[in-house]
Parts: C-alpha cells; sequence; structure tokens
C-alpha cells in the first residue's frame, strides 16, 4: 500500500516576489513626509478591489489590493476585513501577531492612521475564554 504523497503547503514568500513595493524606507524622512495621514473614514470607502481593498492596523494603513487573492486563509476571509481594522479579526487568529507576517503587511503601508482613529485596546474583543 502505498501512502499519499505529503501535500507541501505554499510559501507565502513566493507570491509576494512579483508584487511591487508599494512604500521604501528612507531613514531621512520622518513619518508625516513619508506617508499621508488618513482618516477611518477614507479607510471604509476601499472595500473592494475596484477601489482597492485598504485594511488598518496599529497606526498604519495598507493597501492589501495585490494581496487578496494569494492570502493563505482565502481571499473571502481577508475581504471581511476590507475597509476596516484587522486587529479584531486578529484576535480571533492570534497567529497573526508574528514579526514575519507584520513585515509582511509592512509592505503594503500606504499612509498613517489618523491618532483620533487608532483603535484602543479596550476596544478588542475578548477571545480568551472561547
Amino acid at each position: 500500500m502505498q501512502l499519499p504523497e505529503k501535500k507541501q503547503r505554499p510559501n507565502l514568500m513566493d507570491g509576494l516576489q512579483n508584487l511591487p513595493a508599494q512604500c521604501s524606507e528612507d531613514g531621512d524622512k520622518t513619518w508625516h513626509e513619508q506617508y499621508p495621514i488618513i482618516r477611518r473614514s477614507d479607510i471604509t470607502r476601499h472595500r473592494k478591489k475596484e477601489d482597492r481593498i485598504w485594511v488598518s492596523h496599529g497606526d498604519g494603513v495598507f493597501d492589501v489590493t495585490e494581496f487578496v487573492d494569494i492570502h493563505p486563509g482565502g481571499s473571502e476571509k481577508l475581504m471581511m476585513v476590507a475597509g476596516g481594522a484587522i486587529e479584531p479579526f486578529w484576535e480571533m487568529y492570534p497567529f497573526h501577531k508574528e514579526d514575519s507576517i507584520l513585515q509582511m503587511l509592512n509592505q503594503f503601508k500606504i499612509g498613517i492612521l489618523h491618532p483620533e482613529d487608532k483603535l484602543e485596546t479596550s476596544d478588542l474583543p475578548d477571545f480568551t475564554d472561547i
């Protein structure tokens, strides 16, 4: 009896190699010179691919349009957060809170979330008892 071939998980970074860089590191510029400040109300207008898919995380705003189709959990999972904050979903899926994933997300950074629109930890759902 021959065992079925073990399915190899795709390397997420392979799909990102052909994507254009959304920003470049420039140590000489301040955050406000390098990125525009974006309000949450602007992010909410970016829920469809035709409008570009924007999300926020912490004080960053990200255009993840080019990542939607290669998201390992499926595009429908990422589209659930389109136009909003990803923190509540990352509370449900805490394996996202890794440096490698945050570095990947930073490749899509397009702006800084206005300080008045940043989520506080107390605003996030608590899934620890589930």
